[in-house]
């Protein structure tokens, strides 16, 4: 709509910032840092260490581990 009436460029980036902003809530960042927490003390009690709590999120989409012959993990 801001495209078709030829508003300045200006305007249209602020407008879809302001829409990012809205649509992304302050809380977010909080509540995913509380997910991981909780994540690595379930992981805790299963005697699973995680050196990178950021990696959980990650982890939780592997499907495969993958050893070469001197036992690194890929």
């Amino acid at each position: 709509m801001m495209v078709k009436n030829e508003e300045e460029d200006t305007a249209i980036i602020d407008r879809s910032l302001n829409l990012f902003a809205i649509a992304v809530p302050p809380a977010l960042p909080a509540a995913v840092g509380a997910g991981v927490i909780f994540a690595q003390k379930r992981l805790k009690d299963l005697k699973i260490f995680c050196i990178s709590p950021a990696r959980i999120n990650i982890a939780g989409r592997i499907t495969n581990f993958v050893f070469d012959k001197t036992g690194t993990l890929t």
